[in-house]
């Protein structure tokens, strides 16, 4: 029997908070996933003059480090780093954190844990293929003599944790629970049992980005906890059924090792069949919907 961490325990609560849902359903001017479709601000809170997400990237690679300072929130020892190039100047978060250890569980039975920078790069990569624009752009950099991801940083980014306690007008509760539902199918995807109110934020136009995605990528080829994906989005679902195995290694290789790679290619398989049969059961039009 698996024990559930509190962050599977949160999920499940969001999943049944979401029962009884009706999915919106598919509009024909969805934004594209390529572009930053104006949600990405600099520093100064501006619309980011880089529309495409490659030239985001490029920017996170080549930028210059202005500043460095800690974070206190989270465990993974992340830096907010402040970049600029060309009179531009922008935010990031820096994260080095790196353990690969064994723990003993309550009952005795020793795990494999880990806890790596690494899987922010692969959680990107992988949104990308997918056809997700809610993950911010990430990459492997070095900063200051050590190596890490950097993501870009969501300006004005209101936690979980705060949209409940301060109240967040910008998104109704089925709205809401549509992002959760994109959320749960990407988290049974790379096995992310550490999701917490702490590690997604909304921005400033509602949008909901996912974030802390270090102990993720487990070697478990089951889904976590498939019972509680009610609902597909649609792009998300035809990405899901598109992405062949060979893309997946192919782009995801040099992030994960041969165990983690190869599970995760099982999980997408499973996470496919499972939408599958909720579709035949239910029908399209009650389980794939579109913001």
């Amino acid at each position: 029997m698996r024990i559930l961490s509190l962050a599977t325990v949160f999920l499940f609560w969001l999943s049944s908070y979401g029962a009884g849902l009706a999915p919106i359903q598919e509009t024909p001017d969805s934004p594209g996933a390529d572009r930053s479709s104006g949600f990405l601000t600099d520093a100064e809170g501006q619309p980011l003059p880089l529309e495409r997400y490659e030239e985001i990237v490029h920017f996170l690679n080549t930028a210059q480090v202005v500043s460095s300072k800690e974070i206190g929130d989270g465990v993974t020892g992340a830096r907010k780093v402040l970049l600029e190039k060309d009179g531009l100047r922008v935010n990031a978060v820096f994260r080095n954190v790196r353990i690969n250890e064994s723990r003993t569980l309550p009952t005795g039975t020793q795990v494999a844990f880990r806890d790596d920078y690494i899987f922010e790069c692969a959680a990107y990569e992988l949104s990308r293929l997918l056809g997700l624009d809610n993950i911010p752009p990430t990459v492997e950099r070095e900063i200051q003599g050590q190596k890490g991801s950097l993501q870009l940083w969501i300006e004005g980014g209101v936690t979980e944790t705060d949209r409940r306690d301060q109240g967040y007008p910008l998104l109704d509760e089925e709205t809401l629970r549509l992002h959760w539902q994109v959320m749960l199918v990407f988290d049974n995807l790379i096995f992310n049992d550490d999701r917490n109110r702490g590690n997604y934020l909304y921005d400033q136009k509602g949008k909901l980005w996912m974030i802390d995605h270090t102990r993720s990528f487990r070697t478990d080829e089951e889904l976590p906890y498939p019972s509680g994906i009610l609902y597909s989005e649609h792009r998300l679902w035809e990405g899901l059924q598109k992405l062949e195995s060979a893309v997946m290694r192919t782009h995801l290789q040099k992030y994960l090792g041969p165990s983690e790679l190869e599970s995760l290619i099982k999980r997408k398989d499973r996470l496919v069949e499972y939408i599958q049969e909720m579709i035949a059961e239910r029908g399209e039009e009650d389980v794939l919907f579109s913001f």
